[in-house]
């Protein structure tokens, strides 16, 4: 079985380079060397998945929860910031165009996968024209009623060994990846290029004032 799954790889290596799909040979060989990328057997002591994935998850939690922060304080911020965007009397929430969609799903990085719903990068970049009519409806929704599925929002954390000679069996030589959600990751990258145009504007505007006073 491993040896018709080497064989089935290395066609479609040939393949790509045969047709000089540039896009498809890199991404086989991603796929390869993120294969490569295991968490050790035992790990800590620990030889269960369940064990080790425990391992993990209590180091990163005490990892992230080190910062100290006042619990009152940051609902108090929370409850100010929500109180000025629905309360703000011009206040129109942003819709989301196709347009906006298709950018954004040219600008995703072929073979990324999320961890947990079982979607990549590739299932957005080769989706048809409708797909992105549906989710620019979808992250218009979510912006007019202001909120977001827990899907959308969760990230996976993915043990990464440090380096090829690291020591696989102590959990101090991993770096913890996080794997956020496509559509979380596209709807970044739509807001990311709507800050760029907004402050190219900005830029532009003091570049003619500049040129009046001159």
């Amino acid at each position: 079985m491993r040896k018709d799954n080497v064989e089935i790889v290395n066609n479609r290596i040939a393949t790509a380079l045969s047709q000089n799909k540039n896009r498809d040979f890199w991404s086989e060989i991603k796929r390869i060397r993120h294969n490569r990328s295991v968490v050790g057997g035992v790990v800590d002591g620990f030889c269960s998945s369940s064990d080790i994935a425990d391992v993990f998850a209590n180091k990163y939690q005490d990892l992230y929860t080190s910062v100290p922060y006042d619990v009152e304080e940051l609902q108090s911020i929370r409850n100010d910031l929500n109180d000025s965007i629905f309360n703000y009397p011009s206040f129109t929430a942003p819709m989301i165009n196709v347009h906006d969609v298709g950018n954004a799903i040219n600008g995703l990085k072929t073979g990324k996968a999320d961890g947990s719903s079982g979607l990549s990068s590739d299932h957005f970049i080769n989706a048809g024209s409708e797909f992105a009519v549906h989710v620019s409806m979808l992250f218009s929704a979510l912006l007019v009623h202001g909120c977001a599925p827990v899907d959308m929002c969760a990230c996976t954390i993915v043990p990464i060994p440090k380096g090829k000679n690291a020591n696989i069996g102590d959990s101090s030589n991993y770096r913890g990846i996080s794997l956020c959600s496509v559509f979380a990751n596209l709807f970044d990258l739509i807001f990311t290029a709507r800050c760029t145009l907004v402050q190219s504007a900005v830029l532009r505007s003091h570049v003619v004032c500049l040129s009046v006073c001159l």
